[in-house]
């Protein structure tokens, strides 16, 4: 049998133990779908991979199988130690940053409607804040700010908390 397709009671294990934990529809998705490599070839992951990428990027509290060395036995491996390497590799990097862009994407208009409209409406630290992170996501305000002096004058820089109202 390809190392690629597992076999039907492997299958079946994999959506046991996925089933409610949260990472069975993650790893179908893997499963069914492609990534681009660093020099824009488009790649599918193994089996094994994608339940693993599945596995990892869900809640702890919720995985089954429990840990690695659990899900390496259900996978067909000795030991854990391929899950490290796995870890270290690029497309495993992207591939979880991509299922929680897909986790958070969903709420993204709801969480900015949120943000504006503490902006607009909530004062002291909270509306501050809101504020500041509103100006940030629009790119209209910095945190470090370079200043280039042509000539010699000296500059008394003070730097002020968000609830600091006093004069200097």
């Amino acid at each position: 049998m390809p190392e690629d397709v597992p076999d039907r009671l492997t299958a079946q294990t994999i959506e046991h133990h996925a089933e409610g934990s949260g990472w069975l529809d993650a790893y179908y998705d893997l499963r069914n779908g492609t990534w681009l490599d660093d020099e824009g070839n488009e790649r599918k992951l193994t089996w094994k991979q994608a339940a693993f990428v599945a596995w990892d990027s869900a809640p702890k509290g919720i995985r089954k199988p429990k840990t690695m060395k659990e899900l390496a036995a259900v996978l067909g491996y000795k030991n854990e130690h391929v899950f490290y390497k796995w870890r270290k590799r690029e497309w495993y990097r992207k591939l979880v940053i991509e299922l929680r862009e897909g986790i958070l994407l969903p709420y993204l208009r709801d969480v900015d409607e949120k943000t504006i409209e503490a902006a607009r409406r909530e004062d002291g630290s909270a509306g501050v804040a809101a504020r500041k992170l509103f100006y940030e996501q629009l790119g209209l305000s910095k945190q470090n700010v370079n200043i280039e002096i042509e000539h010699n004058i000296p500059i008394r820089v003070i730097e002020l908390a968000d609830d600091d109202d006093r004069e200097e």
